[in-house]
């Protein structure tokens, strides 16, 4: 029988929001490079890398621009599965971040077209380790704070 409660799962809100944004933020790149070549990796790394905190937060706290539920789960249980699961999740964010920032471009060159930027091994190194400490303190002030947990156990939704 299924379950009208569903168990919280902040991957599926993480991709849901991340996606998007970073493919705006990739094809907004694949654009300037064709006016400003030397501006298209700096596009496409900050407007990623702040798609990524928008999906991260997102995905810490349940909800989308403050109004939107997309948990069903109680408050108290989405907190604890956060904080249990914290760097758990921040991995699977950043891998994520990392792996689309190595694909599309190649992706991107392979259809004939100038990709946005070129990332070596150490290049992707460094940006797992910059998305996964922003990834840790996004979900740490979202659902490890003490003001989070407060209002979890009012009942409160995180992030009212």
């Amino acid at each position: 029988m299924y379950d009208l409660i569903k168990p919280f799962q902040p991957f599926r809100v993480f991709l849901m929001l991340f996606l998007p944004v970073a493919s705006t933020a990739t094809l907004l790149a694949v654009l300037a490079h064709y006016s400003a070549p030397a501006l298209a990796p700096v596009i496409a790394l900050s407007l990623g890398f702040l798609g990524f905190l928008f999906a991260v937060d997102g995905a810490a706290s349940g909800k989308i621009f403050g109004f939107m539920m997309l948990e069903h789960s109680p408050p108290i249980n989405r907190v604890l599965a956060m904080r249990k699961n914290r760097l758990w999740h921040a991995f699977s964010f950043s891998a994520t971040g990392v792996a689309f920032l190595v694909l599309v471009p190649a992706g991107i060159s392979m259809l004939g077209m100038a990709p946005p930027l070129a990332m070596s091994f150490g290049h992707c190194l460094l940006v797992a380790a910059i998305l996964v400490t922003s990834a840790w303190v996004v979900i740490g002030e979202a659902a490890c704070s003490q003001t989070a947990i407060r209002r979890a156990l009012r009942g409160i939704h995180i992030g009212q």
